[in-house]
C-alpha cells in the first residue's frame, strides 16, 4: 500500500470517528434517534418481572422478548403493554416511559403475579363447619365437635392440635395464640366462651368481647357487671369498671369506659402501670377498638371509623358541645370513613383494612395514597382478604371468587378465580400461590399461580 493510500485511509478513519463519535457517545448517554421528529431523544428502559417467568410481552401489539424483561433505549411516551402465557389470565396495561428514567412494571422489586385459568385442587376435606387461619395454617374442628386440626397449605394430612372430652358443636374458633409446647384457642359455642389448650376446655359464660389474658391459661373480657377483668385457673381480677370495649395489644390495654357524667373515654394502661385518659368518645351504641403494633389506634364507633392522633393526656374530661364533641375531641379523633361494618389490623401489609358489605378499602397513612378503595360491587362481597405481596385483593361476590390488583393507577387488572356452590370464607396463604375455599361444609384447596 503506498503512503498516500495509507494517508487517505488514516484521513477517512478520523472522519468517521468525528462523525460517529458524538452519536455513540450520545447512545451510550441513552439517547435514541426518534424518525418522526428526525432528532434525537433521551431515552427510557423498560424492566418487566413476571411471576410464574417467560410469559410473552407485547408492546404496541408487537411481540417482544420474554420475561424478566429489560428493554432499553425505549423512546418516550404512552405504550400499551400486553403479557400472556398459556394457561394463564392475560395481564395488561398503559404505562408512560419517560427521558432517563426507569420505567417497572408492576413496580421495582416486584414481579407481576399471573394466575391460573383454572386452579388445580390439591385437596378437600370433608364436614367443616368454620376455619381460622394463623401462622400460615388453617384451623378446624372435627366432626364430633372434639378435635381441632390444623392443616397447611401443600399435600400435608391435617394434624390434632388439640383434643378434649368436651364437644363444640356448631363452635366458631376465635382466637389462637402459640405457646411454647402448645396452641391456645378461643371458642364460641351458643353464647358460651370456652379456652381449649391440649386437653383442656374451660367455660367462660358470660365474658364479652374475648382475648387472651396477660398469663398462661387465661383470658379477658368484660363480665355481666361490664367489668374489665382478666379470668385464670383459681383467680379474677377486676382491671377497669364500666367497660364497653377493649383490645389489647402486647401487655398493653386500651378501653372505653363510661364516666358518672354519661360521658365515654378512650383510656390506656401500660402493664399494670395504670389507666391514663386519651380522648373522649362521642356517644354510640357498640364500639371495637383497634391497635396496630406500632401503637396507631382507631375505633369503630357504630358504623363511624377513626383514628386516634398522638395526643396529650387528658387530666380532666372537658364537656361534649352541642355536636357531642368537645373541641379535645375534634383534635384528638380524625374519621376516616362512615358507612363501615367492620374493620381490622392487617399485619401482613402493616396496614387498615375495613369496609361493608358493598366496598372494601384499605388506610395506610404513612402512604401518600392513605385511603384507598379496593373493591366496590352492587352485588354483596364477604370475606375480603388484602394481599400485600401478589398485589391482589380476593374477596366472594355471590357464587364467586374474584381477585383485583391493587393499583393505584386506577387501571386494575380483575379476574373471576373460581366458581362454587356456597362460599362461606376464602384465605389466602402467606405465598398467594393457595387459596382455600370452604363451600358449604367442605374445605377446598387450590393452586391458583
Amino acid at each position: 500500500m503506498t503512503l498516500r493510500k495509507r494517508i487517505a485511509l488514516i484521513l477517512s478513519g478520523l472522519v468517521v470517528f468525528v462523525l460517529a463519535g458524538p452519536v455513540i457517545i450520545f447512545i451510550a448517554q441513552g439517547y435514541s434517534f426518534d424518525f418522526q421528529t428526525n432528532r434525537l431523544v433521551s431515552s427510557g428502559t423498560l424492566v418487566i418481572k413476571t411471576e410464574p417467568r417467560g410469559a410473552e410481552v407485547k408492546i404496541k401489539g408487537q411481540a417482544a422478548l420474554k420475561t424478566p424483561l429489560t428493554k432499553r433505549f425505549v423512546q418516550p411516551g404512552d405504550y400499551f403493554v400486553e403479557i400472556s402465557k398459556d394457561d394463564y389470565f392475560p395481564w395488561q396495561k398503559r404505562f408512560s416511559i419517560l427521558p432517563s428514567q426507569v420505567t417497572f412494571l408492576p413496580k421495582q422489586n416486584a414481579s407481576i403475579a399471573l394466575f391460573r385459568k383454572s386452579p388445580s385442587e390439591i385437596r378437600n376435606q370433608q364436614s367443616i363447619n368454620g376455619i381460622y387461619s394463623s401462622a400460615n395454617s388453617i384451623f378446624y374442628l372435627s366432626d364430633s365437635g372434639h378435635q381441632i386440626y390444623r392443616l397447611g397449605f401443600g399435600l400435608e394430612n391435617p394434624v390434632s392440635v388439640a383434643s378434649t372430652t368436651t364437644a363444640f358443636n356448631g363452635a366458631e374458633i376465635i382466637n389462637s395464640r402459640m405457646q411454647v409446647d402448645r396452641i391456645e384457642f378461643l371458642l364460641s359455642s351458643h353464647g358460651t366462651l370456652w379456652f381449649v389448650s391440649g386437653a383442656q376446655a374451660k367455660p367462660f359464660p358470660s365474658l364479652a368481647h374475648a382475648d387472651f389474658g396477660h398469663g398462661r391459661e387465661t383470658v379477658l373480657g368484660i363480665n355481666a357487671r361490664s367489668n374489665l377483668v382478666e379470668v385464670g385457673s383459681a383467680t379474677s381480677t377486676v382491671l377497669a369498671k364500666d367497660v364497653l370495649s377493649f383490645s389489647k395489644a402486647g401487655n398493653d390495654l386500651y378501653f372505653i369506659s363510661r364516666l358518672a357524667s354519661g360521658e365515654s373515654v378512650l383510656y390506656y394502661q401500660r402493664s399494670n402501670n395504670g389507666a391514663k385518659t386519651m380522648t373522649l368518645i362521642p356517644e354510640f351504641n357498640s364500639a371495637k377498638i383497634i391497635v396496630s403494633p406500632q401503637n396507631q389506634i382507631y375505633v369503630l364507633l357504630d358504623t363511624n371509623l377513626y383514628e386516634v392522633n398522638p395526643v396529650r393526656e387528658l387530666e380532666v374530661a372537658p364537656p361534649l358541645g352541642k355536636d357531642g364533641f368537645s373541641n379535645e375531641v375534634n383534635q384528638n379523633l380524625t374519621k376516616i370513613r362512615s358507612g363501615v361494618n367492620d374493620a381490622y389490623w392487617d399485619e401482613a401489609g402493616d396496614l387498615l383494612a375495613y369496609g361493608n358489605e358493598h366496598e372494601f378499602w384499605i388506610y395506610n397513612p404513612l402512604s401518600s395514597a392513605s385511603n384507598q378503595l379496593l373493591v366496590r360491587s352492587t352485588t354483596a362481597i364477604a370475606s375480603p382478604v388484602y394481599h400485600q405481596s401478589t398485589g391482589y385483593a380476593f374477596w366472594i361476590e355471590g357464587q364467586e371468587i374474584k381477585a383485583i390488583e391493587v393499583d393505584g393507577s386506577g387501571q386494575p387488572n380483575v379476574y373471576t378465580l373460581l366458581r362454587v356452590t356456597d362460599p362461606k370464607k376464602i384465605i389466602v396463604n402467606d405465598l398467594g400461590n393457595t387459596l382455600a375455599v370452604l363451600d358449604g361444609q367442605t374445605l377446598h384447596l387450590f393452586q391458583i399461580r
